[in-house]
């Protein structure tokens, strides 16, 4: 299953959305069949674009969005992770490389958080990601 997203920053706290939405990518979803009851999912999500956010703001989240602006969340509930599974990535937050966080919730949304600094100036994730769970 293939999803076209955008990418948004996001001050959680207010829920006051930072610099344009960004250009469209990717997030790919697989069901792995395995030996046992239960199947992995394995989730690919192609990188954010590059970006400069406005002068002075800051974000804690870039959220996966839909082209009209609401959140994106894995539509079939069914291969939806049990609690929110996680994975640390290199993102670039002001020119300056730090871990951040690729997040799947247990509602299906995806994003990177923020793990020290806030997300402000030039960012960019420094690659595509992907992660697996257990359904």
């Amino acid at each position: 299953m293939q999803y076209n997203v955008c990418w948004q920053y996001v001050d959680s706290s207010s829920g006051k959305k930072i610099g344009p939405q960004l250009a469209e990518s990717t997030i790919q979803l697989d069901k792995l069949l395995s030996g046992v009851p239960g199947s992995w999912v394995a989730i690919f999500i192609e990188k954010p674009s590059a970006t400069t956010l406005p002068a002075g703001a800051n974000a804690d989240e870039c959220r996966a969005v839909l082209a009209n602006g609401s959140d994106f969340a894995i539509p079939d509930v069914t291969i939806r992770p049990e609690a929110d599974v996680a994975q640390c990535v290199p993102f670039l937050s002001a020119s300056v490389e730090d871990s951040h966080g690729v997040v799947v919730t247990k509602e299906g949304k995806v994003k990177f958080v923020s793990l020290s600094d806030t997300f402000s100036g030039k960012t960019e994730a420094l690659g595509s990601v992907s992660l697996t769970w257990f359904v």
